[in-house]
């Protein structure tokens, strides 16, 4: 790194986002935390959002001709990026002042913490604060199904320990560059054959294989608006997310705690196949199933290269 490389690098997928964007950059400028490099990477948005960008000067655009994915675009807002540290960001964030500061003191409280996490709070499409979390960190149950710790409660302070936790959301984490280096694979830190959904658990899995942890902080506060109505109903995100997680689990999951979990996962696969019945969404799981066979060579490959990798014998291990 060069010595007028700034501190963090920030880097935003603009996708249609509306005035959301405008709320987001407003809040990255006024961070406590001046020395933050912001990236905009626009995927090809059809609507007002890339005038928004003219009144923020400051920010490096890259437009991109289409839309080639959440995971795609940040990697390559992340190979651009100069800084220390990496902060990818949704644009539908909200930022206290102080997030950055408190991100930065979080992840240098230890040598292989890899990643911070803060305090997303939901935020309705209005811009309204709301006193319920969005997520507290990543959890990872024995089905797979991955969780945000804490979501939908009211925040009454029973998150404001200091605490290691499975991983970030990718909507607001604060990345070591060093551990993304380390942990990538051929050159992607998220995974971009996942295009959206699911990359940021699997980049936590396979930070752990090799021996970098993620610290919550509750003193980085966000605010979230997360997913737009309907979209958990819509046949796209419904076979993203099913080929995803298959795909984050056929990669990470280790021979053991498949063993050991493999009544969970299977109680959840049923599960799940009756949700998309009821719903009309089997044609969904059939996409999802169709494409995951088309990408589990490439899985598997990924997997040989994490476990010749690995420095520990389960990732899930404490």
């Amino acid at each position: 790194m060069g010595q007028n490389s700034p501190l963090v690098s920030t880097v935003i997928v603009n996708y249609n986002s509306g005035t959301y964007l405008r709320a987001c950059l407003s809040s990255l400028r006024a961070q406590s935390m001046k020395d933050n490099e912001i990236i905009v990477i626009d995927n090809a948005s059809a609507d007002e959002s890339p005038s928004i960008l003219t009144e923020f000067r400051e920010t490096i655009t890259i437009g991109n001709p289409s839309n080639v994915g959440f995971a795609a675009a940040q990697n390559q807002g992340l190979r651009r990026a100069r800084g220390q540290y990496l902060l990818p960001l949704n644009f539908d964030i909200q930022l206290e002042p102080n997030f950055v500061e408190q991100m930065i003191s979080a992840l240098e409280s230890s040598a292989r913490a890899g990643a911070a996490c803060g305090k997303l709070m939901k935020m309705t499409p209005d811009g309204q604060h709301t006193k319920h979390i969005y997520s507290t960190g990543h959890l990872l149950p024995p089905n797979r199904f991955p969780l945000h710790r804490g979501a939908g409660e009211e925040d009454y302070g029973q998150y404001q320990q200091l605490t290691e936790v499975f991983g970030s959301p990718g909507a607001a984490a604060l990345y070591r560059r060093e551990m993304l280096d380390d942990v990538a694979f051929r050159g992607q830190y998220f995974d971009e054959s996942f295009f959206t959904w699911y990359e940021d658990v699997d980049l936590d899995w396979r930070a752990r294989w090799r021996g970098w942890h993620c610290v919550y902080t509750p003193f980085a506060v966000a605010h979230h608006v997360g997913q737009r109505e309907g979209v958990h109903r819509s046949s796209s995100y419904v076979a993203t997310t099913i080929r995803n997680r298959w795909l984050m689990i056929s990669a990470n999951e280790c021979t053991q705690c498949m063993r050991r979990n493999w009544r969970a996962l299977l109680a959840y696969e049923i599960s799940l196949l009756g949700y998309t019945v009821r719903s009309r969404l089997f044609s969904a799981y059939v996409a999802a199933l169709r494409s995951y066979r088309e990408l589990l060579l490439l899985a598997r490959m990924k997997r040989k290269h994490i476990q010749a990798r690995a420095v520990r014998s389960c990732a899930l291990d404490d």
